[in-house]
C-alpha cells in the first residue's frame, strides 16, 4: 500500500468515524428527547482520539499526503452520512467501543502504509503542546459558529449536510492552498493557519448575522447560485439549501484548516492537531454559561466573545510552536502574523447572530435565553400568545393541539396501565409547564419528579413559566440522580415514568427490567419509525399504543409493562404490534424532498410496518393499520391559502375499513379519535354524502357518540332537513352537557326546522350557565320573535343599539313573515342553497 492510498484510507476512516460516532437523540432514557452533555461530547470526541492512537501505533517516520488525507475525510463522512447511516449506526456504549477499537485499527494500518518521510527530526514538545492548544481553541471558536448555525436547521439531517459542508470546504482549502506553502515555510505557517482558522470563524458569524432574518435568508438563497437555481426558504431542510447555508458560513474556518492541513510534513504534528480537536471538543462546555438566564442583547454578542478569547489563546499557542529561538530572525515574521491575528481579533466588528426561525412569516422573541452545553434553550412565545420552551428550535413543552395531543397519550397510558385517580408518582423525562402539571394532576398525579439532559436548568425555565403559580409537589433531578433512585428504590419509588413525545421524538430506547415502574414513551410517527428497532421479546414490549389528536398527530406509545397486559388488554385501549421492520430511504434521497413529503412518507411507513406486523388474529388492528396506510398515502401538499380541512385528502377505503372496525365491536380509545377527527373533517368540507354513507351507520350503532351526532346532524342541515339534525344535535347535548357551543348548534337548528318556542329553552339554558354572550342573545332573539314572543323585539332593539351593523337582525323588527332562518356554517358563514 502506497502513501498516496494509504492517507486515503485514514482519512476515509476518520471521517466515517466521525459521522458514525455522532450521538442519537436519547441514548439513555433519563436524558430526554437529547443526549447528556458529557456522553454526547465524549462521543465525538473519540473519532479524533481512535486517529491519534493509530498515528501513535504508526511510525512516526511515515509519509503523510495531507490533501489527500483531507479528501479521504470528506468521502469518509459522506458515504456514512448520506448512504450507509441506515445500516451502520451505534445505539450503545459498547458498540461505541467495538467501533472505536476497529477505526484505531483500520486507521493504523493505514497510517503505516508509504516511505519515509522528508523531514527526519527529533520530537519538538514546545511546538507539539502548542500545535495542541491552538488546535484545541480552534475548535471551541468553530463550536462558537456551529451553536447558532444550528438554528438555521435543527433536525439530524441538517446537522449532518452541515457537517459534510465543512469538511468538503477542508478538502477543497487542502488542495487550493497546497501550493502556497513548501519547503520551510509549511512548518510555522502550520500552528500560525490553525489559528488563523479561529479567527476566521468571526466571518462565519457575519455570514449567520446576514441570514438570520427572513429578508436576509431568502436575498442570500436567491443570489446564492448566482442565478443558476432558483431557491427560496420553502425547500429548508433539503440538501441544496442546507449546504449552500453550510458552505457560506464554513467556508473560511474551513480553507483556514485545509491550509494548516496542507503544511503537514511530520505525522506528529498531525497527531498534535488530532489531541488538540479532541480536548476542544471536551472543552465546548466552557463556551456555555450552562444553566442560567443570559440577557438577549449579551447572548447575541456571546459568540464573538468566545471567538475572541479562542483567538487569542490560539494566536499565542501558534507563536509558541513556530518559533524555535525568539530572538532569530526566523521569528520576526511569525511573532507579527500572531501578533496581528490577536489585534484583528481585539478589532473585530461587533455582529449579532440571533437566529430564531427566519422562515417563519412572524418570527417568536424569546424572553428568556439560557445558552446550554447541549444548546439554545428559550422560552418564546406562539401566534396564539402562549409560551413553550424550545431547544435549538425544537419544542419541548406542548401549547394549543399539540397540548391536546399529549391529553390524548395520558390518557391512553392511565387506561392502559390501569393507575389509580388519585396518589400517582410521576417521574417526567422532559420540560414541566402549566400545560403538563394541570394535565398530570387532573388524572391523579400527586408528585411530579423531573429530569433531562438540561436538568441544571430546570428551575430556570419553570420559573418563568410558571410566573408565580404554584407547581406540583416534587423535585429536579439530574438524570444520574434519577437513575441512581431508580436503581436503588425500584417500584417505590414512582408508579409511572412518561417522556412525552417532542418534535424530534427518541430512538432505541435502552431496556429496563421488568419489575421497575412502568415506562410509557411517545414518539410522533412523524419521525420514520418504520426501521428503527422498538424493542423484542426480551426487551420492551413489541406491543404500542397509538394516540391522536388530530389525525396528522398520531405517536406511537412503547411501553416496558408486559405484567399489566398480560392476558386480557386493558378496556378501551387498542393494542398494536411493531415487529416488522421495513428499510429505511437512504439519507441521501430523504434530503432531496421537501419536508411536508417527508412527513407523509415517514407516517405512510410506520402504518405499514404495523399492518405488516399484525397476525391472523389481530384482523382489527391490522384493520386500523391498513386505514390509516391508506389515508398517509393520499396526502400530497396542498396551498397553505387552503382551509386545513381541504388539506386533508380523504380515501373511501379508509372510511370503509375504519366503519368495519367500529360496527364490529365497541371501538377503543384511538378509533374513537380517529373517527372523531373524519367526522369532523367530513364537516368541514361539507361532504354530506360520505357522512350519510361512513358515519351515519356507526353514530346509530354506537350511541350516544356526540362527535358523530353533530357531524350527522350537520350533514341533515346541509341536506335541508333540520328537523332530523335537530335530533342529533339533542342527542350530542344530552351526551355533552358542558359542551356549550352545542347549545347554539341546537337552537339554530330548532329555529329552521320551524320550533323556535324549543330553542327558547335550550338558549335560556345556556344563557344561565353562561350569561351575555352576544351570539346566544341574538339567536334567542330570533327564536322568540318568530314564537311570537313580545320580549324578541326589546332584545332586537338592545343588540342592533349595540351594533347597527348588524342589518340582518332588521327584518325581526316588522311584522311577518320572515326570512328563512340559515344555521351558520362550520366555523362560520352562512348556508346558501
Amino acid at each position: 500500500m502506497n502513501a498516496r492510498l494509504g492517507s486515503l484510507g485514514f482519512g476515509a476512516t476518520l471521517g466515517f468515524f466521525a459521522s458514525l460516532a455522532r450521538a442519537p437523540l436519547a441514548a439513555s432514557i433519563f436524558d430526554g428527547p437529547v443526549t447528556s452533555t458529557w456522553r454526547g461530547l465524549i462521543w465525538r470526541a473519540l473519532p479524533f482520539v481512535a486517529a491519534a492512537l493509530a498515528m501513535r501505533f504508526a511510525s512516526a517516520r511515515r509519509e503523510v499526503r495531507p490533501i489527500v488525507l483531507a479528501w479521504g475525510a470528506a468521502l469518509g463522512f459522506a458515504l456514512h452520512a448520506l448512504v450507509l447511516s441506515p445500516w451502520v449506526e451505534i445505539s450503545s456504549t459498547l458498540g461505541l467501543v467495538l467501533a472505536f477499537v476497529v477505526a484505531v485499527f483500520v486507521a493504523g494500518v493505514c497510517a503505516r502504509a508509504g516511505g519515509d518521510a522528508e523531514l527526519d527530526e527529533p520530537p519538538n514538545r514546545r511546538r507539539f503542546v502548542g500545535i495542541l492548544v491552538a488546535s484545541a481553541a480552534a475548535v471551541v471558536a468553530l463550536e462558537a459558529a456551529a451553536r447558532p448555525l444550528r438554528q438555521l436547521g435543527s433536525t439530524a439531517d441538517d446537522q449532518t449536510v452541515f457537517g459534510l459542508a465543512f469538511v468538503a470546504c477542508l478538502a477543497i482549502g487542502a488542495a487550493a492552498f497546497a501550493g502556497l506553502f513548501r519547503g520551510g515555510v509549511a512548518k510555522p505557517a502550520l500552528p500560525l493557519l490553525v489559528a488563523a482558522a479561529a479567527l476566521g470563524v468571526w466571518v462565519s458569524l457575519s455570514g449567520i448575522s446576514d441570514v438570520r432574518t427572513r429578508d436576509g435568508l431568502e436575498a442570500f438563497l436567491r443570489t446564492g447560485l448566482y442565478g443558476l437555481a432558483r431557491l427560496d426558504s420553502s425547500r429548508r431542510g433539503m440538501f441544496d439549501v442546507d449546504f449552500l447555508i453550510g458552505a457560506r458560513v464554513l467556508v473560511v474556518p474551513a480553507f483556514a484548516w485545509g491550509a494548516a492541513l496542507a503544511c503537514l510534513r511530520r505525522r506528529v504534528d498531525l497527531e498534535a492537531l488530532l489531541v488538540g480537536a479532541a480536548l476542544g471538543v471536551l472543552a465546548l462546555p466552557l463556551g456555555a454559561v450552562a444553566g442560567r438566564p443570559i440577557p438577549g442583547e449579551e447572548f447575541a454578542y456571546f459568540p464573538q466573545h468566545c471567538v475572541v478569547v479562542a483567538t487569542f489563546v490560539a494566536a499565542l499557542s501558534a507563536l509558541v510552536a513556530a518559533v524555535e529561538t525568539p530572538l532569530s530572525k526566523r521569528a520576526v515574521l511569525p511573532t507579527l502574523v500572531a501578533c496581528g491575528l490577536a489585534f484583528a481579533a481585539y478589532r473585530l466588528p461587533p455582529r449579532s447572530t440571533v437566529v430564531i426561525a427566519p422562515w417563519d412569516r412572524f418570527p417568536p422573541e424569546p424572553r428568556l435565553w439560557i445558552d446550554h452545553p447541549i444548546g439554545l434553550l428559550t422560552v418564546e412565545p406562539t401566534l396564539d400568545r402562549a409560551y413553550v420552551v424550545a431547544l435549538d428550535r425544537r419544542r419541548l413543552t406542548a401549547v394549543g393541539s399539540a397540548a391536546r395531543a399529549e391529553d390524548a397519550q395520558i390518557t391512553a397510558s392511565w387506561r392502559a396501565l390501569a393507575l389509580p385517580r388519585t396518589g400517582v408518582r410521576v417521574l417526567l423525562i422532559g420540560q414541566l409547564s402549566p400545560e403538563r402539571a394541570h394535565l398530570l394532576t387532573s388524572f391523579g398525579a400527586t408528585t411530579v419528579d423531573r429530569t433531562g439532559a438540561w436538568s441544571n436548568a430546570m428551575a430556570a425555565l419553570e420559573d418563568d413559566l410558571f410566573e408565580g403559580a404554584p407547581k406540583p409537589a416534587g423535585e429536579i433531578l439530574s438524570p444520574s440522580a434519577a437513575c441512581s433512585r431508580l436503581e436503588r428504590d425500584g417500584k417505590k419509588a414512582w408508579d409511572l415514568i412518561w417522556m412525552p413525545a417532542t418534535d424530534e421524538g427518541v430512538f432505541d430506547l435502552p431496556s429496563l427490567a421488568e419489575e421497575r415502574p412502568p415506562v410509557v414513551a411517545w414518539q410522533p410517527i412523524q419521525t420514520y419509525l418504520a426501521d428503527r428497532r422498538l424493542g423484542s421479546a426480551d426487551d420492551w414490549s413489541r406491543d404500542v399504543l397509538l394516540a391522536c389528536d388530530g389525525i396528522d398527530r398520531i405517536a406511537y406509545g412503547f411501553t416496558d409493562a408486559r405484567a399489566e397486559w398480560d392476558g386480557a388488554p386493558a378496556a378501551g385501549v387498542e393494542r398494536f404490534r411493531a415487529t416488522a421492520t421495513r428499510a429505511a430511504p437512504l439519507p441521501a434521497k430523504r434530503l432531496g424532498t421537501r419536508r411536508f413529503q417527508r412527513e407523509f412518507d415517514a407516517q405512510f411507513a410506520a402504518m405499514e410496518r404495523l399492518e405488516n406486523s399484525a397476525s391472523s388474529a389481530d384482523s382489527d388492528t391490522s384493520k386500523v393499520a391498513q386505514a390509516l396506510r391508506l389515508h398517509f398515502a393520499a396526502q400530497c401538499f396542498s396551498s397553505p391559502f387552503e382551509h386545513p380541512a381541504q388539506q386533508v385528502e380523504i380515501d373511501p377505503q379508509t372510511l370503509e375499513l375504519l366503519s368495519e372496525v367500529a360496527l364490529a365491536h365497541e371501538p377503543g380509545l384511538f378509533v374513537r379519535s380517529a373517527w372523531n377527527c373524519f367526522a369532523a373533517v367530513l364537516t368541514e368540507k361539507r361532504d354530506t354524502e360520505a357522512v350519510f354513507r361512513y358515519v351515519e351507520p356507526v353514530a346509530n350503532a354506537r350511541p350516544v357518540w356526540p362527535a358523530l351526532e353533530r357531524a350527522v346532524a350537520e350533514a341533515y342541515l346541509e341536506a335541508l332537513d333540520p328537523k332530523t339534525a335537530a335530533e342529533h344535535f339533542e342527542r350530542a347535548r344530552a351526551a355533552e352537557p358542558f359542551a356549550l357551543d352545542g347549545y347554539a348548534s341546537t337552537a339554530a337548528a330548532l329555529i329552521a326546522a320551524g320550533t323556535p318556542e324549543r330553542a327558547i329553552d335550550v338558549l335560556k339554558k345556556a344563557l344561565a350557565i353562561q350569561p351575555r354572550r352576544r351570539d346566544w342573545e341574538r339567536l334567542l332573539a330570533i327564536a322568540q320573535v318568530r314564537a311570537g314572543d313580545r320580549d324578541g323585539r326589546t332584545l332586537i332593539q338592545t343588540l342592533l343599539l349595540e351594533d347597527p351593523d348588524d342589518s340582518e337582525l332588521l327584518p325581526y323588527l316588522g311584522d311577518p313573515p320572515f326570512p328563512d332562518f340559515h344555521p351558520p356554517l362550520p366555523g362560520g358563514g352562512e348556508r346558501h342553497h
